[in-house]
């Protein structure tokens, strides 16, 4: 490990944090029972690993019925040095900044609810406003999974951490139940995707029958498409459906114990 990444690694500790970032546990969560939910397949891009320093510059989600939402977000401080996301300066600041993005980011997530109970199956599509707010969110819906790959300690974090330092509710995060698939992947049979555990890695395997077959690496819609692929063929492969896959590494958090971590180190 070099000086900088040890910088990292030790920074929690210096802002008076009880553990180092490897074992901080920013994002706590329980097993959950999950019964029929809306799945949402998610990715981040960020300017780099610290969840306590760093931003998200990218998100992408997928629904199981291939609705999509996707936008860059301006961190405002550009990455020094090359960008580990490979999205231009240029990009980023023709995007809106995460105060803005999230809230649009929620309404889609409850127009996803709305379209489940909606008898219209000619139109799904989101009509989204030009800036949502987050009072409208609901007191009691349908369940909402959001499942993303290597989400417990990376991308949910992120976004916990984003809303947190951006004094934004997070209220929401509760509401929702989350799978990481790196726990799926590393129950099942690792030969299936040929032993390794990264998205891409596990494309190759899908041959002509992924979705995401041809798609960018490191965009974050792309790789939540290509994780939906994955999933579904990992179902598929099981004799399972989808949702009975997920159910079982379903999570909900502990928001109370999670604000209690970052509030420390943040």
């Amino acid at each position: 490990m070099d000086a900088t990444s040890q910088r990292l690694v030790c920074e929690p500790l210096k802002r008076g944090g009880r553990h180092c970032l490897f074992h901080a546990c920013l994002f706590c969560v329980k097993p959950a029972v999950l019964g029929d939910a809306i799945i949402v397949f998610l990715d981040l891009e960020t300017t780099g690993l610290s969840v306590l320093t760093d931003h998200i510059v990218e998100i992408g989600c997928v629904d199981a019925k291939g609705v999509v939402f996707t936008t860059v977000v301006n961190p405002l401080v550009m990455s020094s040095g090359p960008a580990v996301h490979g999205i231009s300066d240029a990009e980023l600041l023709e995007g809106p900044t995460f105060d803005m993005v999230f809230p649009r980011f929620v309404y889609v997530l409850e127009s996803l609810v709305d379209n489940a109970f909606s008898t219209d199956e000619e139109d799904s599509s989101i009509e989204l406003p030009e800036q949502p707010t987050l009072p409208h969110m609901r007191t009691e819906s349908p369940e909402i999974l959001v499942v993303v790959h290597k989400g417990i300690k990376i991308d949910f974090p992120f976004l916990l951490s984003e809303c947190y330092r951006a004094r934004l509710p997070l209220d929401f995060f509760a509401k929702l139940k989350y799978v990481d698939t790196l726990s799926i992947v590393r129950a099942v049979d690792g030969h299936l995707f040929g032993g390794c555990m990264k998205l891409q890695c596990m494309l190759l395997h899908l041959g002509e029958r992924g979705e995401g077959t041809g798609l960018r690496a490191h965009r974050a819609l792309d790789d939540a498409i290509v994780l939906k692929d994955v999933v579904n063929n990992i179902a598929h492969r099981l004799g399972v459906s989808t949702n009975s896959l997920l159910s079982v590494f379903s999570h909900e958090l502990n928001l109370g114990a999670s604000v209690a971590h970052l509030s420390s180190i943040v």
